[in-house]
């Protein structure tokens, strides 16, 4: 059985990931982003264990996020990105996130949340 194919593939400087809007970025630099994100959100309180909701569209640098989340070993909640504000509202309610990371586009729908 072959494997399908992924967005991770090996090129001549080494392994890299290409996405769906053809951003490719050496996995090299996806290591160098994603810890950097991870040390700032440390230096901003956020610990191992704290939820962290995040609200945000499929781009790279929600990837990064997950990942950064992931390496401060925070426990990453997507929400749904087309739910209403009512919604939205419940789901951050029942899981009572220490942070919420949103996408510049959806900052209007997180305040007050």
């Amino acid at each position: 059985m072959t494997p399908a194919p992924g967005p991770a593939f090996h090129s001549a400087r080494g392994p890299s990931f290409t996405l769906a809007d053809g951003t490719s970025w050496a996995a090299a630099e996806v290591e160098r982003l994603s810890a950097e994100c991870a040390q700032r959100l440390t230096a901003s309180g956020l610990c191992a264990g704290d939820t962290v909701a995040l609200l945000a569209r499929e781009t790279p640098g929600a990837v990064l996020a997950l990942l950064a989340l992931w390496k401060v070993g925070a426990l990453a909640c997507p929400l749904p990105a087309r739910a209403g504000g009512h919604v939205l509202g419940r789901l951050v309610e029942r899981l009572r996130p220490k942070r919420i990371l949103a996408d510049p586009a959806f900052l209007e729908r997180v305040e007050g949340l």
